[in-house]
């Protein structure tokens, strides 16, 4: 389509299910995309993520998501007590470092739907939407890493499967004191 190797389209007012976007460049029919369009909550969140043939794929999951932290000390020193009228104690914290981790799930996935979304747990670039939903800049996605909370199994006679993922978030992200 062009030397770039995708275009991002935005499109307004269109209901839940499926439809049919026709590209256009420059006036002229370029590709027909199939869209689904699921509902979504207020309080979802977003990744984004390079998929195998180069193009930048949105996931957007439910609003039942949970964060984890798991603060860990860097260790302790004595401190010298210089007045014993408002010392509390001799030993002297080091800092913490805290590691971030966001469990999200999406529900009723097809088997289609997960073939495709499994590319995310060997994508090299996943991001996760941080921005207030104003705007969509750089600073408002942090690259993330991902793995897969479950196996992906295609379902035999079920119609739908969940697909959940674990993210950690990185190190600048999360609050660290020395």
């Amino acid at each position: 389509m062009s030397e770039i190797g995708y275009y991002r389209y935005k499109f307004d007012n269109l209901s839940k299910g499926d439809h049919t976007a026709f590209l256009l460049i420059n006036g002229e029919y370029a590709a027909e995309k199939h869209i689904t369009i699921k509902q979504v909550c207020g309080d979802s969140k977003y990744i984004k993520y390079l998929n195998s043939t180069g193009q930048y794929r949105f996931i957007i999951f439910n609003s039942r998501w949970d964060m984890k932290d798991s603060p860990v000390s860097l260790g302790n020193t004595n401190e010298l007590i210089t007045n014993i009228f408002n010392a509390q104690s001799t030993i002297k914290s080091l800092g913490y470092k805290n590691s971030k981790i966001l469990n999200v799930i999406l529900d009723e996935v097809t088997d289609d739907e997960l073939i495709v979304l499994s590319e995310v747990n060997t994508s090299p670039n996943v991001f996760l939407y941080v921005g207030t939903g104003s705007g969509d800049s750089k600073s408002d996605w942090v690259q993330v890493s991902v793995k897969n909370k479950n196996n992906l199994n295609k379902l035999k006679k079920a119609k739908f499967s969940k697909f959940e993922i674990e993210i950690t978030m990185p190190d600048n992200f999360t609050i660290n004191r020395l």
